[in-house]
């Protein structure tokens, strides 16, 4: 029987390590692609199953190009005006579940236009 030394049974696991390893970097290639490519389609949109010449769907993307969809809370209601003592009423009672965001807002972009937005767009 055959036997090999230490140093050649040392050389032959090192060499199928090695194979090893190369051979799992190359499965690993297509699962990152793989994976890369479903992180960007997460994003569910439902102005996406909407026909591309429909107005509502072409309204949503205007909006999305000037805010970003995570970083906005539109609120309103029936009568609602700019400059009404209702909207005043309703940041007052909104202000602390949003106060730790506008701090790290403040923190992350510089000094506020307003303690209760960064500014209007109408």
């Amino acid at each position: 029987m055959n036997q090999l030394s230490e140093a050649q049974l040392k050389r032959r696991y090192f060499r199928q390590f090695l194979i090893g390893v190369v051979v799992l970097g190359f499965l690993l290639v297509p699962a990152i692609i793989h994976s890369g490519a479903a992180l960007g389609t997460l994003r569910n949109l439902p102005a996406l199953w909407l026909p591309r010449d429909m107005d509502t769907r072409k309204e949503f993307f205007k909006f999305i190009e000037q805010f970003s969809v995570t970083d906005l809370v539109l609120v309103t209601w029936p009568g609602a005006r700019l400059n009404d003592p209702s909207i005043d009423a309703a940041m007052d009672w909104l202000e602390p579940l949003s106060k730790e965001s506008s701090e790290q807002s403040v923190a992350s972009r510089g000094e506020k236009i307003s303690k209760y937005y960064e500014g209007i767009l109408s």
